[in-house]
């Protein structure tokens, strides 16, 4: 497909000219490439206090840096993975800090009137760190690489529909999907998607991206620094010339850290610090709203969770506003057990919320053979809320009937070691950008973070469905039946969701909290220091 023809594809022209919002995404042209995307991609423009100033460092320091840390885009699985390679990878496309779908590497892209080919055209003049141009052959073997199935990549259950990525020339990259599937130019922007050389495969190695800084060092589980790009793309971005990332596991030491100024930027600030950060005068909290999720996912493939009359009891043996309040101080939003956050436009609304019921707890456990049971609950302070979140919840199940032991266990190894290992086990998740890539990610067969070892059919072909229709009302009618059955036959407790919070030194300018991510989404290039 030529340039001339993608820029000809207006908004509007598949399922009888509908409205288009972020979650339809059927077209971006090249006039929003253009003129609609100074937040993300170019100088802001917008009045600051003071003039950015170049130079200086950050230190930034996560929770969840263990020796298993890597650096392969394709391949990441914490949260200090996912921040580590936005400072040196980019993506065709991005959400930004106002959640919205904009261009990074591809200035425009369109389908066909299927919306099942879709074209990507690349931006002009963007180099690699080591000096190689960015051209389609690279874009076609990042997405090979992600669904090649040796390369285990956590990404390639967002775009299984792929059957066919290919170079249109230099600048232009043609996806064509097995089915149609509006929602495709948005997958484009998830985590996993950063744009490697053509050959990369030897990571750390090969861990060369186009983006605002380049790697220097990596320690697993110890540091990973980065200095500027002096050939970034974006004309006089980035302002910081290094930034050093570290791993803090515990929770308090990570805060201590931030009030002495041993580090600039915390990651996973709990809800109960927020006062104490914002009265030291050095520092502030750093909220942002979205979807971020407290999980407690019973594996349904193992004793005695395969009985769906235990999970039920244990969904309604807490009353879930006493555990906003308690575990996270009120800050958050109320779930119910399905993974769209009420944030989201396909949320279903017409749900009741579960409710604590004793009577239910009792009749429900005794059905099931499992009245005097002790559940094991598994956490770590690598969660949402910490330990404590967990030790909140099963002190409120043992009040309703429920005998839970909460089993702490150290955050450098939980993800590896305990996650999806345990019968029962706490976890934290980061932000889909749509009702549907949430579903996808963890409640069909086959999904990546099946967390739960459960799936079901009715949801599988409800899931298939949507990503087919055009209707926005069809649509959401199948992902809100979709959500009715995870929550009633699902295996996930899912009571809250979460904003980010993150703290900050007072020196650090610009950075902005962002729905998807932890710090800004990494998202620094004008990002700069008052010193």
């Amino acid at each position: 497909m030529k340039k001339d023809t993608i820029k000809s594809l207006g908004f509007g022209q598949f399922a009888g000219q509908q409205s288009i919002d972020r979650r339809t995404l059927l077209k971006v042209s090249a006039s929003i490439a253009a003129g609609a995307t100074a937040g993300l991609l170019l100088p802001s423009g917008h009045a600051l206090a003071e003039e950015p100033k170049r130079g200086g460092k950050i230190r930034v320091a996560t929770n969840d840096a263990s020796p298993a840390d890597q650096l392969d885009p394709a391949r990441l699985n914490t949260f200090t993975d996912g921040l580590r390679t936005y400072f040196v990878y980019e993506k065709l496309t991005e959400i930004d800090a106002n959640g919205k779908h904009v261009p990074q590497l591809a200035t425009s892209w369109g389908s066909d009137k299927s919306a099942s080919t879709w074209t990507f055209e690349l931006r002009p003049g963007v180099t690699f760190h080591n000096g190689k141009k960015l051209t389609a052959a690279d874009v076609v073997h990042t997405y090979k690489r992600i669904l090649d199935k040796a390369t285990a990549s956590l990404g390639r259950s967002y775009i299984t529909d792929v059957k066919a990525v290919r170079a249109d020339g230099d600048s232009h990259v043609v996806f064509e999907l097995e089915a149609p599937n509006a929602e495709f130019p948005i997958r484009t922007a998830l985590r996993w998607m950063g744009i490697v050389f053509e050959g990369a495969a030897d990571f750390p190695k090969d861990t060369i991206g186009t983006g605002p800084w380049k790697l220097q060092d990596f320690q697993p589980g110890i540091v990973a620094s980065y200095k500027r790009n002096e050939n970034y793309w974006r004309s006089g971005l980035p302002y910081i010339d290094e930034i050093e990332s570290i791993g803090i596991g515990d929770e308090a030491a990570r805060l201590n850290a931030l009030i002495s100024g041993e580090v600039d930027v915390i990651q996973a600030v709990n809800s109960k610090a927020v006062a104490r950060i914002n009265g030291t005068g050095t520092a502030k909290a750093l909220v942002a709203s979205g979807g971020p999720m407290a999980t407690f996912s019973m594996r349904a493939d193992t004793a005695p969770f395969t009985n769906n009359d235990i999970r039920t009891a244990l969904k309604h043996a807490f009353d879930r506003k006493r555990f906003l309040d308690l575990a996270f101080d009120g800050v958050g939003v109320i779930g119910m057990d399905h993974p769209v956050p009420p944030s989201d436009p396909f949320f279903n609304k017409d749900l009741p919320m579960p409710k604590a019921d004793p009577d239910m707890v009792k009749s429900l456990l005794a059905k099931a053979g499992a009245a005097n049971t002790e559940f094991e609950l598994h956490t770590s302070d690598a969660n949402y809320g910490g330990s404590n979140a967990a030790v909140v919840l099963g002190e409120l199940m043992k009040s309703n009937g429920a005998k839970v032991r909460v089993t702490r266990h150290p955050a450098d190894s939980y993800w590896t070691a305990v996650y999806m290992q345990a019968a029962w086990s706490a976890s934290s998740w980061t932000v889909r950008p749509t009702a549907l890539a949430w579903i996808e990610a963890g409640w069909i067969k086959g999904a990546a973070y099946n967390e739960g070892f459960w799936s079901d059919p009715r949801v599988d072909q409800l899931v298939r469905q949507a990503k087919q229709e055009l209707d926005e009302t069809k649509r959401r009618k199948m992902v809100y039946d979709a959500q009715e059955i995870i929550a009633k036959d699902g295996s996930s407790i899912i009571p809250i969701f979460v904003p980010w919070i993150d703290g900050v030194n007072n020196r650090v300018q610009n950075l902005k909290a962002h729905p998807l991510l932890f710090c800004g989404a990494g998202q620094w290039a004008e990002v700069w220091l008052n010193a």
